[in-house]
């Protein structure tokens, strides 16, 4: 298993954990709605930027880069 493999992992059985905990412990009696339709659009944009940040930032880090510079100048558009 690879390492980001084995670490959706465990934040898949960290989420599972916590979503059974809450479920246990919600009132079904409850008359209150606690997550509104404005309160899980924000949630669902927060979501998306979340992602998007991480896509950018994983390929952010895979630009490479020369580790040697030529001392040269370009010699394009040099018109003396």
């Amino acid at each position: 298993m690879t390492r980001p493999r084995a670490l959706l992992a465990l934040l898949l059985a960290l989420t599972l954990t916590v979503a059974s905990v809450a479920a246990e412990t919600q009132d079904e009696d409850s008359p209150f709605n606690y997550v509104t339709s404005n309160l899980l659009a924000q949630l669902l944009v927060l979501l998306l930027i979340f992602f998007g940040s991480c896509i950018g930032v994983c390929c952010l880090m895979k630009i490479d880069t020369p580790t040697m510079f030529s001392d040269k100048p370009l010699v394009i558009n040099k018109e003396y």
